[in-house]
This record gives structure tokens, sequence and C-alpha cells, in this order.
């Protein structure tokens, strides 16, 4: 996280997003006071649109609501009343995309205008797509805070698909990380029968055909106005970061290990000359990121349930699964089998 204040378009939304989460837990019992301890947020500031919360303050907000209600549905209950336009100018944008995989592919270029701790991570197989949500390493999957950011996220993620497309959308599955609450019902109710457990990663996995079907509030003009806003504004965010995190965040965003110091330095608006000098200054190199981004993918990839060597090899543009086994052994001293076994190691302990 590069700043406790979000970028600007995201902090309106913020605002909403806080605004609503009190409001839910207010009505299961949770008093105003109790959600607002330990925080700079006032109550004049709930009721004034625009105002600016720091991201600790919101986390903490998350915290106090989660630890008094920590039986309730209220990340689901929360997260029904985030949709695309609860996300004011950044979702009018996203609502504008002609496909519901154009929007996805956005969202997931963009996410770090939202300057969360938690990484969204899109994963495509022969018929599916997986939206994933990584936390940070040492997360406490079983804590209630959790479970709430959880439930909201996916709540979130399938009442904004739904409503884009405007018609029915059932998930291949919806997978969290958190254990098993006692009453399912408020997730039966939203997410149908197929959801699950004690998951490596929180995730929801659409059919790969959906992903084809039209947003119907596309609009052509708003789009490539906000586009040029957004990536505007992207650009201007992560240049607070230093270069070398900047080429690292690039490279976990694509994924395919073609991509040349050349291509990123032209992406991130410099010469590749000037990219491998910078480099140096910050004691590293193009070389050494790109392995690091390789290794976070892959292990990544191959802590998916269902993803096969084969399908992590083409999903980082290995032409020949041999190449990849290769590559991981040269980089982690393990092959793939190994390193999935050493990740999920790591992910339950």
């Amino acid at each position: 996280m590069t700043s406790h204040i979000a970028s600007p378009s995201a902090r309106s939304s913020q605002w909403m997003r806080t605004r609503l989460l009190i409001e839910k837990a207010e009505a299961l019992g949770c008093s105003r006071q109790q959600a607002l301890a330990g925080t700079r947020i006032s109550l004049d500031m709930l009721e004034t649109p625009g105002s600016v919360f720091t991201i600790p303050d919101q986390i903490r907000v998350m915290i106090n609501t989660a630890r008094a209600l920590p039986n309730s549905a209220l990340g689901i209950l929360w997260g029904e009343t985030l949709n695309a336009f609860s996300r004011e100018r950044l979702g009018l944008w996203l609502s504008a995309h002609a496909t519901l995989g154009a929007m996805l592919d956005a969202m997931l270029r963009y996410q770090e205008l939202l300057s969360s701790p938690v990484r969204g991570i899109g994963i495509r197989s022969e018929h599916t797509f997986r939206l994933e949500l990584h936390y940070p390493p040492g997360t406490n999957h079983t804590s209630s805070l959790i479970r709430l950011h959880n439930e909201c996220m996916m709540a979130s993620q399938l009442q904004t698909i739904r409503q884009l497309v405007e018609s029915p959308l059932h998930p291949v599955n919806v997978s969290f990380s958190h254990p098993e609450p006692s009453d399912q019902t408020h997730y039966q109710r939203v997410f149908g029968d197929n959801f699950t457990f004690n998951a490596p990663h929180t995730s929801l996995c659409l059919h790969l055909i959906d992903l084809d079907r039209p947003i119907s509030s596309h609009n052509p003009a708003i789009e490539r106005l906000y586009q040029q806003e957004t990536e505007k504004e992207f650009q201007a965010h992560i240049s607070q970061q230093n270069l070398s995190t900047q080429v690292k965040t690039h490279l976990l965003q694509l994924s395919d290990q073609q991509h040349t110091a050349a291509s990123v330095a032209k992406a991130l608006g410099c010469s590749e000359r000037t990219l491998r000098r910078r480099l140096e200054q910050e004691n590293t190199s193009f070389r050494d990121i790109q392995h690091q981004a390789l290794i976070e993918n892959a292990r990544d990839l191959l802590q998916t349930p269902g993803v096969t060597v084969q399908t992590a090899a083409q999903q980082l543009g290995f032409s020949d699964v041999s190449n990849f086994r290769r590559a991981l052994k040269r980089l982690t001293g393990l092959s793939p089998s190994k390193l999935r076994q050493r990740t999920s190691l790591n992910t339950i302990t």
C-alpha cells in the first residue's frame, strides 16, 4: 500500500462504502459509536458526502463491526448494497464497457487505484474464468474481519455482474478462505448451492462463455472519455512508487512472461535504457523482477484448484511445459508439483 489515502477516483466511493457498512451494522445491533471507536471519523463526517477517510480508519471500522457481529451475515448484507454505480465515476466507467470480460479486464488492470492490500487475480482455463482474492502473507483467514471482507467482495462482485448483464447469471462456484459458518442461509440465497469454505483463496468462478455477455449500459463515448482519465490517474498514482515496484506490478498484471524490458518501459512511459539505469540505481534489474513476478504468478496459479501444470505454463506464456518446469527449478529449486505442495503447506500454517 503506497498511501494512507486512496486515489481520487476511489475516495468518494469509499465514503459511501464505509457509511453503508455502518448502516448495515447498526441495523444488526452495532452502534455507530462502536463502529467508529479508535478512528478519526466523526459522526458529522458520515453525514458529509465526499469526506476523506484514511485506509487505516476504514479497516478499523471493518474490524470493529466484524468483532461486534462475529456470527452475522453482515458481509453479505453489506456487499449486496454495493453495485457498479456505488463506485461513482469508476463504476460508471466500468459499466460503460461492451462486455463483461472487457469490464473485468479493466477492473483488474486498474485495481491499484483502490489502494487495497488485497490483490485480485484473473485466471482463465479452457472453460472457466476465476477471479481470486490474494491477501498478504501471514493473513489470519479464520478472523471475523476476513470473513466480513470475503463475503462483501463476493456478494458485491456478483451483484455488480448481474446488474450489468441484466439477466440471470449463475457462477460455477464461489469459494471462501474462511471457515464454514453455522448459518448459511444468506449464502444460499445469494450464491446458490455451489459454494465452499476453507479454500486456498476466496474466488468467484464463472463460465468462460459468460465473459462474452454484453453489458446493457455500454456507452462507447463514456468508455473512451473515462478510459483516458483513468489511465492518466493510474499513471500518476503508480509514479509515486519506486520503479522496481511499478515494473513488478505491471508484470504481475500481465502474467505472460514474454513481455520485454522494452515493452514494459514503453507502458511505463520511459525508454528501455532509462528503465534499466533506474532499476540499477535501485539495486535490481529487469530480469530479477521478471523472475520474482514469474515465481509469484506460478505459485498463485499452481495453488488454484483445477489448474494443471500445463495450464499454468500456457497462462504464463510458455509454449512448452518442459521449459516452464526448467525455469521453476532454476529459480526456486523446486518442480511445479513441489512448489504447489510447498505453497499449500504454507497457506495452511
